[in-house]
């Protein structure tokens, strides 16, 4: 055969077209995404659980990685891997503060197979450490969002943003007619040492503390 008829064929079988269609019934990850399992095995020990590949892809803001491991995942047989699938990756967007990775999975959630239903994922957000009003303002009242109740936010879950001491977010729940504060929600502020959100019940709410709050000195 001929340089030239060699070349050709060789261009041919190395095809990413060929490859894409070759490895598109294989069990196996597919190459840069089994790199990044492999580095986190070593790094992580912590095996392949639900959701760990498309988790620490949000970790890293790594939205490209994402695109692949949710382009993989349209193959039955990489769906059936723990590590590859979409659970608990919404919640983990919001964990780790990140609104345009959320709106990203929000928005291909029916391209996703995988993907595990989260629901009241508002109680997430007012109960994180950011303390981001954006992400709770879109989840509950963007017209692309899930549109999510204010109403969906529990007495437990104010209470913990109290003791977090999220400002941000409980004057966005009073301001948006949350029905789940109690005097709970003041005791707890004070028992954890957060006078503004005291002072802001105080002076906007009617449900007023225990005497557990007013002992805190």
């Amino acid at each position: 055969m001929s340089t030239a008829h060699s070349e050709a064929a060789l261009a041919v079988l190395t095809g990413i077209g060929l490859l894409q269609h070759i490895t598109s019934f294989q069990d196996g990850l597919p190459y840069v995404v089994g790199q990044m399992d492999v580095s986190l095995k070593s790094f992580t020990k912590l095996g392949s659980f639900r959701g760990k590949l498309p988790q620490f892809a949000i970790r890293r803001r790594d939205q490209k990685m994402l695109e692949l491991l949710l382009r993989a995942t349209q193959n039955p047989n990489l769906q059936k891997l723990p590590q590859m699938q979409f659970s608990g990756v919404r919640r983990c967007a919001i964990e780790y503060n990140s609104l345009q990775l959320l709106k990203w999975l929000h928005a291909t959630r029916n391209k996703s197979p995988t993907l595990s239903g989260e629901p009241r994922l508002l109680g997430v957000a007012v109960t994180s450490y950011f303390d981001n009003v954006e992400i709770m303002e879109w989840l509950c009242n963007a017209p692309d969002g899930p549109r999510e109740s204010v109403q969906a936010v529990t007495e437990v879950e104010v209470c913990r943003a109290a003791g977090l001491g999220n400002v941000r977010a409980i004057r966005w729940l009073h301001e948006h007619g949350s029905t789940a504060f109690s005097l709970l929600v003041m005791d707890t502020a004070a028992m954890h040492g957060h006078l503004e959100i005291v002072r802001l019940l105080h002076e906007n709410r009617r449900e007023g503390c225990t005497t557990r709050a007013e002992r805190v000195p």
